[in-house]
């Protein structure tokens, strides 16, 4: 691009960015509309862009997208970057993958072929209507009623695949107390529906505000456009219990619409081309995780066992019950995941964990609090600091002391402490013992006595460490 032909306000050139401050202006949406389109007129005018890319513009000016002409640049380069990569030499290979792994049919791959022969093609949101098992939903075209709002989306994402029409459906303000804080307080939108009489729940975040106390947060109108993150993973979890192939995934079309795609692994390896050079790929889809085959019913069957070898006994009914609830609502990856939501059963600590002083006896402390009064450390010994990277560590365990010179590199843990503290409770303790649970970031541990732990090893339902099999 010619930087010549730019100038700021009040230079000669054949394009100009408005320089003073629109707000110091109180220039009218009419007045701004006018001299967008005067910026559209003249990109087209110097060959920047091309006559379509230009009416593309003029119809987002019309829709009130743009407030300053460095928006038109940036979306005038987005349009044209696409429309390179929409030309015959790169995109028939996209096209062709496509086809092969059953995204489009063979109608679609004509027609896009044909359009990009004939230099029709501009954006890439104009492949999106040829996707098989897609939709992409207006939020325009949405109730204004939040609740009828979100009942029409969810609607209309069903109608991705058979098998996800849904009836009953329920929404549910939830204060989200992990991601709140005192000053700050997180809501998550608890949905619920039944599919073939089976109920099923997701909570997410929507939305947040500062604390009043005297008002009592409701789920209402002002709260339309505000949908829940993730929203469409509800109908994951039904198509985990059906073990279907296809997980749903988002894919960015703009902040007017959600597109929401069926896609199995295969082809969610397939769809997301791009180029050096493209600003992005063809279709930017969400990620999923295929590996994950957890269902409900195998989530049920695990708390049931978990519950039969007394891992909740230190908890109320009302406590555990509200936890299960909670667990039915939430991303269910692993079996790890469901005894994370618990109070006191596992610690769950990131190899890359911090620099704070004397941060080795916390994490002694908290193993100590799950370990159900088997393993009481006293005279707990952490001389570490940031300053300080080789230091003492060490504690005294019925009497006999343990003691270890350990190094912390940056904020990368020492595990040699969690080797001291198997070599204490192995010594002491016969009758059980802390076990390393899978996936795990650093270490994820939980104490179980053997009998525990040969139920939870012969029902599968816990993924224990290489080195605890």
């Amino acid at each position: 691009m010619d930087a010549k032909k730019f100038s700021t306000s009040g230079t000669f050139g054949g394009l100009s960015f408005t320089s003073d401050s629109r707000a110091a202006r109180e220039e009218t949406d009419e007045t701004i509309y006018n001299e967008i389109k005067t910026f559209i007129n003249k990109l087209a005018a110097s060959n920047l862009v091309t006559k379509e890319a230009a009416q593309i513009l003029n119809e987002k000016n019309n829709n009130h997208f743009f407030t300053w002409e460095i928006e038109v640049a940036n979306e005038a380069y987005r349009i044209t970057n696409e429309e390179y990569f929409l030309k015959p030499k790169s995109f028939n290979k996209y096209l062709e993958a496509l086809l092969k792994t059953n995204i489009i049919d063979e109608n679609g791959f004509k027609q896009l072929s044909d359009l990009s022969a004939k230099g029709s093609l501009h954006q890439y949101n104009e492949i999106f209507p040829f996707l098989k098992r897609s939709v992409v939903i207006d939020l325009n075209t949405l109730p204004a009623r939040y609740e009828e709002f979100l009942g029409e989306l969810y609607k209309r994402t069903a109608g991705v695949l058979p098998g996800l029409n849904f009836e009953n459906i329920n929404f549910k303000d939830v204060v989200d107390n992990r991601e709140s804080f005192e000053d700050f307080i997180a809501h998550n939108l608890l949905v619920s529906f039944q599919v073939s009489n089976k109920k099923y729940s997701y909570s997410s975040y929507y939305d947040d505000e500062i604390p009043n106390k005297t008002k009592v947060r409701q789920v209402d109108d002002a709260d339309k456009w505000k949908i829940p993150e993730q929203y469409y993973q509800i109908f994951n979890k039904v198509l985990a219990d059906n073990l279907s192939p296809y997980k749903l995934h988002s894919f960015n079309v703009d902040r007017n619409h959600i597109g929401i795609i069926a896609l199995t692994e295969e082809q969610s390896e397939e769809v997301s081309w791009t180029y050096d050079g493209a600003l992005e790929s063809y279709l930017s889809v969400s990620y999923e995780d295929y590996s994950v085959k957890m269902t409900s019913d195998k989530i049920k069957q695990a708390l049931k066992i978990y519950d039969s070898i007394g891992l909740f006994s230190s908890m109320t009914k009302a406590r555990t019950d509200s936890i299960i609830e909670d667990i039915m609502s939430s991303d269910i990856n692993s079996y790890i995941d469901i005894l994370r939501k618990f109070d006191k059963i596992i610690v769950d600590l990131d190899a890359e964990y911090g620099v704070d002083d004397a941060q080795y006896k916390s994490i002694t402390q908290q193993l100590s609090g799950i370990s159900n009064n088997n393993f009481l450390p006293v005279d707990i010994i952490d001389t570490y600091s940031y300053e300080n990277k080789n230091f003492k560590y060490g504690f005294n365990l019925n009497g006999k002391q343990y003691l270890a010179d350990l190094h912390q590199e940056d904020d990368w843990l020492d595990f040699n402490f969690w080797e001291l503290i198997k070599q204490a409770v192995k010594e002491q303790n016969k009758n059980g013992k802390f076990y390393e649970l899978e996936p795990s970031d650093g270490l994820t541990a939980i104490y179980l006595t053997s009998d525990q732990y040969e139920i939870l090893k012969q029902k599968k339902v816990l993924e224990f460490a290489d080195a605890d099999l």
